[in-house]
């Protein structure tokens, strides 16, 4: 692939993503997909991956906030958050959502065809 071909990125999220390159926002609306040069994509998926697990793993346990050691032995919740957060980087989820984030489905788009070249005007 060339240095400056872009990739297809895709916000799954039902929020919109804001993903900043060089101190400039690129805005990526709720479930819909816009193309970058691979570097780019590739740091927004990592951010949005992150962005995604911590709060889904945050919400594993609804009732308490924070775990504290005791919590940890008797709430299986609160240990089950924490080992998904013990191991966040080598978490199956995330290698599944980079797969829906970042599909290889698609044929690469060449630079004069991006859809996405500017930063969001904000």
């Amino acid at each position: 692939m060339a240095l400056h071909e872009a990739i297809k990125f895709y916000n799954p999220t039902d929020d919109n993503f804001v993903g900043m390159w060089n101190s400039e926002p690129y805005d990526v609306p709720a479930k819909t997909t816009k193309y970058f040069t691979s570097f780019i994509a590739e740091h927004f998926a990592k951010h949005l991956v992150n962005k995604i697990l911590t709060e889904r793993f945050n919400d594993l346990c609804k009732e308490h906030s924070t775990s504290n050691k005791d919590l940890l032995k008797t709430c299986k919740a609160c240990k089950t958050r924490s080992d998904k957060l013990g191991s966040f980087y080598d978490a199956p989820e995330r290698a599944e959502l980079l797969k829906v984030i970042l599909p290889k489905d698609e044929p690469v788009v060449s630079k004069s065809d991006q859809v996405s070249t500017e930063p969001s005007a904000e």
